[in-house]
């Protein structure tokens, strides 16, 4: 009677046979073709048998599996959760032509097919093409079906779904107008870009410079008077810090006087320009007015560790000589900028610093 439909197998009528009896040809056959039909319905572990219905498995599973290599065969649970179906490795071809190898090859494109790879570049034209598993190049396109933007696949892990006709980019980095939401994003705070969108990093950037942008000062409250020294050294007053990483207009007005007011300006003044830290344009440029003597527009100041006399004068004043200088520095170490002056010639009269001269630095950047 083989297989009850639930699986079970029960021996033919006649059985069992009985001690002591005859066991005749018919008992036999009949047994054993009854067998052999069981048998023949049972599944070879050999991969003999094709089965000829669904096989349940009452909540069991399959063990041991290997993974599929055609897509007329089950995966393995490792083989779905690694997305090797829908992986396709680096892409071979052209940044503009790209082929996909997935390690189960496909052998028709269908609609919602989705495939993920590493573009190794961008592309360079907006009808970038991929053809998969050696089928047909089909053209890819944005999400809204448009066509790309030059740049639009960067260099990374990239997502592309079939739609019957093109393969959409699901992972736009080049930025399209016509598409809102998909955006480049670029770190940076300095882009002049009215497409592209600032990254969390650039948005603290420059939150961080705008909250902290503004002008610093120092004024020298009381005048500071030389005598006798020709070697340029620090005001006390005019000195600023500056920081590194960042780039300031800088200007520094000072105003000299040689001699007791109302007296002649015999000794005369210089000064120079110091940093103590380090910037990426070791110049500044300046220009000076004066009420009568001498101006120096358009001359430059060394930031050098020795300061450099950049300017003398000398001969007649009554009023003091005002000097204007006017910069732009980034810093990279940061250290004081300050304004080194002494006499120009050396005189027990004394050189005069007065009071209101100042230095301003304006972060911009």
């Amino acid at each position: 009677m083989s297989r009850n439909g639930t699986g079970t197998y029960s021996l033919p009528a006649g059985n069992p046979v009985v001690t002591n009896t005859t066991v005749s040809s018919t008992w036999a056959n009949n047994t054993l073709n009854d067998i052999a039909t069981a048998l023949t319905a049972s599944i070879a572990n050999d991969g003999q048998t094709t089965p000829i219905a669904n096989l349940p498995m009452g909540g069991y599973i399959h063990t041991g599996v290997g993974d599929a290599t055609l897509r007329t065969q089950y995966p393995s649970y490792g083989q779905v959760q690694d997305n090797k179906p829908g992986w396709g490795g680096t892409a071979g071809g052209t940044a503009d032509a790209l082929t996909l190898g997935p390690s189960v090859g496909v052998t028709a494109y269908a609609t919602g097919q989705r495939f993920e790879f590493i573009a190794a570049s961008a592309n360079a034209t907006t009808t970038p093409t991929v053809a998969v598993s050696g089928l047909a190049a089909k053209t890819i396109v944005d999400r809204a079906g448009n066509a790309l933007v030059a740049g639009a696949i960067q260099p990374g892990i990239c997502r592309i779904e079939y739609d019957g006709t093109y393969f959409r980019l699901d992972r736009e980095i080049g930025g399209t107008t016509s598409l809102p939401g998909i955006l480049k994003v670029v770190d940076s705070t300095s882009s002049t870009s009215t497409t592209d969108a600032a990254s969390p990093n650039s948005v603290k950037s420059a939150y961080d410079l705008a909250t902290s942008a503004k002008t610093s000062y120092v004024y020298k409250t009381s005048q500071t008077q030389r005598t006798s020294n020709t070697t340029p050294s620090a005001d006390p007053d005019l000195q600023i810090s500056l920081a590194a990483g960042h780039t300031y207009d800088v200007e520094i007005y000072a105003m000299f006087q040689g001699g007791a007011i109302g007296a002649a300006n015999a000794q005369g003044y210089k000064f120079a320009v110091q940093f103590s830290g380090t910037v990426t344009s070791p110049n500044v440029g300046f220009a000076t007015w004066t009420s009568s003597i001498t101006t120096f527009a358009g001359q430059t100041i060394n930031l050098s560790a020795t300061p450099v006399s950049v300017s003398t004068v000398s001969g007649s004043n009554f009023t003091p000589d005002a000097i204007h200088i006017k910069a732009t520095v980034t810093v990279s170490v940061t250290g004081n900028l300050m304004l080194y002056w002494s006499q120009n010639s050396s005189s027990a009269t004394y050189t005069t610093c007065w009071t209101g001269s100042m230095i301003s630095a304006r972060l911009i950047a």
